[in-house]
């Protein structure tokens, strides 16, 4: 379980780097991870990004910090879930700073990030919205990597809907009308007793004609309720989709058919049946209280449980049909996600070298004019921060087993553009390939439970008996 929060940085940059890199805190720096800069001369490098923009705004930097449970989680996986924080966050659009902070009994990361984004210049927004989705991403790394999470966090106080009627609160006007006029459909055998069964709630009731030939009438049915002085209308605008009084006709004839036994449910071949769309893509459990002596919403159930399973079977197959499939799926699926983490690794080594090789090209004359002074202690006093960012970006370059002198931004940033492209394309492929393989799991669930329904044993569960079976003995 982690929490996170998150403000930003004002005042000076480098003194809040120095204090999360500080080495007590930290294994002696071992917990100390950074992007597109270095932790001893991140200040400098975050104030050069800012300088490419447009500097409003007085947001440095941003801190997040993520906190984990004490004892679940152990320095280096903490350390790791945070990177991958950053990474996702960021997208290796900002440069940042990582550390793990193990001084006290719940191990605790810090993420340090530049506000302009080094590509775009423009600032990273900060929000109630981007709150949420730094949580969720905290929330989705927790459980990849086997950790507790806090679910629906902040939804536990106050009472039950439920409750708070029983308490003696008056529901709301509209909705009160909405389940009173739903009572009164199922209990109506006819129009004119649903109008019958309304007055007889207290309402006052108006313009309940229907339209018949050229008899003008009025446009909408309007209702009262007794102890309100206003009446509502049976619209769109007022109680939603299925209250005009047209509707409500429709409801009470459509209900009586049903009731009667007159209405039949045709599926013409199975592709026709492919072409219906099932939403929801699972059986409806009819042993539930509220189909108990309710023949007619049984047999609704009973019918579309029908349409749904013969759904999943014109399109799936048999069930080892749609299993073998499904393996076939997921190893595509595999060998595309192994494609994106690739690219994304060259994405963001590329990133990184981009911000490094612009860094070394904006301050080389000050580093060879250093190099070349007479009195380089003037010099140096003169031109401190542009030095030191023209050593850090070369140093940093040769780190990464590349000549400074043999590259340019220019020739980094189209390469960029190149992996950017294929990882719009990979990462679309995953997408698809995964909306498809969900659709397959849904097919499958469906169709077990339909089999389990009818009491066909599938080889699955005949091995899974045989086994429990054998265990019981």
């Amino acid at each position: 379980m982690a929490i996170t929060k998150i403000h930003p940085i004002r005042a000076d940059v480098q003194k809040a780097v120095d204090y999360i890199c500080n080495p007590e805190k930290t294994n002696g720096e071992l917990l100390v991870d950074s992007f597109a800069c270095s932790p001893k001369t991140a200040g400098l490098e975050f104030d050069m990004a800012l300088n490419y923009g447009s500097r409003r705004g007085s947001n440095k930097a941003f801190h997040l910090i993520q906190s984990f449970a004490p004892g679940e989680v152990d320095a280096e996986t903490a350390h790791k879930i945070g990177v991958e924080l950053a990474d996702k966050l960021l997208k290796g659009n900002h440069s940042y700073v990582v550390t793990s902070h193990v001084d006290t009994n719940s191990v605790h990361n810090h993420i340090l990030f530049c506000s302009a984004d080094n590509f775009t210049h423009k600032k990273f927004g900060c929000n109630k919205k981007t709150y949420k989705h730094i949580r969720t991403l905290s929330d989705r790394l927790c459980r990849d990597h086997g950790l507790s999470v806090i679910e629906n966090p902040g939804r536990n106080s106050g009472l039950s809907y439920e409750d708070w009627i029983t308490e003696g609160h008056d529901a709301p006007l509209r909705e009160k009308i909405r389940r009173d006029i739903r009572e009164c459909i199922k209990l109506a055998y006819s129009y004119k007793n649903f109008i019958r069964l309304m007055r007889e709630r207290d309402y006052e009731v108006k313009g309940e004609m229907l339209p018949d030939g050229g008899r003008k009438v009025a446009k909408y049915i309007r209702f009262r309720a007794s102890g309100y002085d206003q009446f509502v209308r049976g619209c769109y605008r007022s109680l939603g989709k299925g209250f005009t009084k047209e509707e409500i006709a429709a409801a009470i004839e459509l209900q009586n058919k049903i009731r009667q036994g007159t209405t039949v449910i045709q599926v013409k071949s199975a592709e026709d049946v492919v072409k219906r769309s099932a939403p929801n893509m699972s059986l409806i459990d009819t042993s539930a209280p509220k189909f108990k002596g309710t023949p007619a919403l049984t047999k609704w159930a009973e019918t579309q449980n029908l349409k749904t399973a013969a759904h999943a079977f014109a399109v799936g197959g048999s069930v080892p049909e749609l299993q073998a499939k499904m393996d076939a799926f997921k190893k595509e699926m595999d060998d595309i996600r192994d494609k994106v983490l690739l690219n994304d690794k060259r994405l963001k080594n590329n990133k990184t070298l981009a911000v490094y090789v612009r860094n070394y090209e904006e301050n080389r004359k000050y580093g060879l004019g250093y190099r070349k002074a007479k009195d380089q202690d003037r010099y140096y006093r003169i031109n401190e921060s542009r030095i030191m960012l023209f050593e850090a970006s070369e140093k940093n370059i040769r780190q990464m087993g590349i000549d400074p002198d043999s590259v340019t931004y220019s020739m980094v940033m189209d390469r960029i553009e190149e992996l950017e492209v294929v990882k719009a394309g990979l990462d679309k492929e995953y997408g698809q390939k995964l909306k498809e393989y969900k659709e397959m799991e849904k097919q499958l669930s469906v169709m077990k439970q339909y089999m389990e329904k009818q009491g066909i044993v599938t080889k699955e569960t005949a091995r899974s008996g045989r086994k429990k079976d054998s265990q019981e003995r």
